[in-house]
């Protein structure tokens, strides 16, 4: 459950950055589509990375759905090339990193009108 939890959050606080840092918003639908889709090619959903070269393997490591996966397969008893712990630690701070920048951002911006 809390695998679920962490996943969803990751994922909205990172649409949310990417939707941020974006200024054309056309343009942003279509590339939002196109990386997520990279970020799911590139990452051990279709094939095992124990199979991969060592090098291949530390390059997945940056992929944020490696963790997300290896955290989501864990209860399954689903084996990964490393421990979760470290998949834990990688989205929690990027999480947080995600969250600082999103919050700094919003408070910097400026409204027309007033909502309250």
């Amino acid at each position: 459950m809390a695998g679920i939890v962490i996943a969803i959050l990751v994922l909205l606080l990172f649409s949310t950055f990417l939707g941020l840092i974006m200024s054309n918003l056309f343009l942003a639908n279509g590339l939002f589509q196109i990386l997520f889709m990279i970020f799911i090619i590139f990452s051990p959903s279709y094939f095992s990375m124990q199979s991969l070269s060592k090098f291949f393997q530390i390059c997945l490591l940056f992929n944020p759905v490696t963790h997300i996966l290896n955290i989501l397969r864990s209860p399954l008893m689903i084996p990964s090339g490393f421990n979760i712990k470290w998949s834990y630690l990688y989205l929690i701070v990027m999480s947080i990193l995600l969250f600082l920048y999103i919050a700094k951002r919003v408070k910097k911006t400026y409204v027309l009108e007033k909502i309250f």
